[in-house]
């Protein structure tokens, strides 16, 4: 099928649009580093423990790419910025050989500068704690390494074909794509360092002069998604491919081989007769609904690499907990995501004061913990609802990176740092109004990390990190001072486990009471 766009010459404008956008990745991750693992920056004072700080690192990096697809450049190059992704599609036979190589030689060269710009921008880019971002095996060695790498790109490309290709899910590829990359910088990290690009890799790998494992991520990124690509046209065939863009609602020139026209006239079709029947007397609604079953399959996936991993070393391990919530969280985001046409998205940014529940020691003794400052942020997207109440999906997310605690128990654990997602359900009144008060509740996961030492300065005997079940209920209010955005109040108290005193205690429920505030910003298509 011939190109939309007929041209037979190279579409240099596109290649340099990849170098481009890579080029920004590789400086935000850059910027990100030097703030979050530098030794001087405040940033990392501030964030003391290395699994709460990569959840700061994936959530800016999935934003990062969330923003770069969504932009201009992204919209009309494709935004693949990985030569793994730009060799799938040339399998799938969605862009021309020519396209390819200039595309990838494109990403190579961003990749290069974007470092390079970096380092010449910020001195603290070459300090061995940050080492121009460079990717490397963790402590299980190259070849587990190499192994997670397979896994996290199939991941990445079996989403992207199974999203990008369905009527439902479509416009929301992008989303999703930053929810993995969050996902993968924060539990599969330590892993393999999350490179699943090999020129974002080769663009850390000069400055850091880092040779000898180059070769796990030119190797891996492209396997897996190759394989990823197989097994989708093996199961769904290659006229399912409708085009190698990642977000093609838009109407930037496409030089790719392209049908998106097709899938995109049966979801305007399906639109028309939805209205249709809307209209008529007795008419019953439509519900769409999609089959995001690829994005289980790939965090299972996941879990199981963990968890064999965590069975090799013999020591506890964060991501292995977390994995199946996790898990489940992605399968209701893609779920909600085809609840309704017109669905309006919410992205909230907080900050806010946690106030845990004293506990008592079965000594009699009270242990009581420090007020912490917490960094929030809450994704919701509606569901249903009218103009007197709206029914959201939302996933709330809460980190305190430091409780101390007190007690006149000395052999208690010193401090403590929290961390709560909890995906669950938001009622909200006069939604169109500009003052909408409103009501949630939801359950998920909590992780704890404990301190290494003691009050009295001993080592501390407890295991590093546990987790528990999590149920949090609460109530605020949006106040809109713009058309796309407004202010947040909000309290909330979050029920779980208790993290480990290394002495025993009564009861075994741990209350958290969050007040925060911050901005909320809403995008996606109008409620009608």
């Amino acid at each position: 099928m011939p190109l939309e766009n007929k041209t037979s010459l190279p579409h240099f404008a596109e290649y340099t649009m990849e170098a481009a956008l890579l080029g920004l990745f590789m400086i935000s991750a850059c910027t990100f580093g030097v703030l979050l693992e530098h030794p001087q920056s405040p940033l990392h004072q501030a964030i003391p423990e290395a699994f709460v700080r990569r959840i700061f690192m994936g959530l800016a990096m999935g934003l990062t790419s969330l923003s770069l697809v969504l932009s201009p450049m992204g919209k009309r190059s494709g935004a693949h910025f990985n030569p793994a992704v730009t060799l799938a599609f040339l399998r799938l036979g969605k862009i021309h050989a020519r396209d390819a190589a200039g595309y990838i030689l494109g990403q190579f060269a961003g990749g290069i500068a974007g470092v390079a710009l970096a380092a010449a921008i910020l001195s603290g880019v070459a300090d061995p704690t940050v080492n121009y971002v460079a990717t490397t095996p963790g402590a299980q060695g190259p070849w587990v390494a190499f192994a997670a790498e397979i896994v996290i790109s199939f991941g990445m490309m079996t989403m992207v074909l199974q999203t990008s290709n369905r009527r439902h899910l479509a416009r929301f590829t992008p989303v999703f794509a930053g929810l993995l990359v969050a996902t993968y910088i924060t539990f599969e990290a330590p892993i393999s360092g999350m490179s699943m690009n090999p020129a974002r890799t080769f663009g850390s790998a000069i400055p850091a002069q880092l040779w000898s494992l180059l070769w796990i991520y030119f190797l891996a990124p492209p396997a897996g998604m190759l394989l990823a690509a197989e097994l989708y046209v093996r199961t769904r065939g290659l006229h399912q491919v409708f085009c190698a863009k990642l977000h093609h609602a838009n109407t930037a020139r496409c030089i790719f081989r392209c049908n998106y026209g097709q899938l995109a006239a049966v979801a305007a079709m399906l639109v028309l007769a939805s209205s249709t029947l809307s209209a008529a007397p007795d008419a019953g609604s439509i519900t769409q609904t999609g089959s995001p079953f690829m994005a289980l399959a790939f965090i299972m996936a996941l879990a199981v690499l963990i968890r064999a991993m965590h069975q090799h070393v013999h020591t506890p391990s964060p991501a292995k907990r977390a994995s199946k919530g996790l898990s489940a969280v992605v399968v209701l985001l893609a779920a909600s995501h085809t609840a309704s046409a017109e669905s309006r998205q919410e992205l909230g940014l907080m900050l806010g004061i946690a106030h845990p529940s004293s506990r008592t020691a079965q000594s009699a003794n009270p242990i009581d913990f420090s007020n912490g400052k917490t960094l929030l942020a809450n994704y919701g997207i509606r569901l249903t609802g009218g103009k007197s109440t709206a029914l959201y999906f939302e996933i709330p997310f809460a980190a305190t990176p430091q409780h101390e605690l007190s007690s006149p128990l000395r052999a208690v654990t010193r401090d403590v740092a929290t961390l709560y997602l909890t995906p669950g359900l938001r009622l909200k009144f006069a939604p169109g109004a500009r003052i909408s008060p409103y009501v949630a509740a939801g359950g998920g996961y909590a992780l704890f990390e404990h301190s290494t030492e003691l009050i009295n300065g001993a080592a501390n005997p407890v295991q590093r990190r546990n987790s528990s079940g999590a149920f949090d209920f609460g109530g605020g209010a949006d106040i809109r001072f713009l058309r796309f955005a407004s202010l947040r109040g909000e309290i909330r108290d979050y029920i779980s486990g208790s993290p480990l005193f290394a002495v025993p205690v009564n009861g075994s429920a741990q209350h958290n009471i969050i007040v925060s505030g911050g901005i909320v910003f809403n995008f996606g298509k109008k409620i009608r």
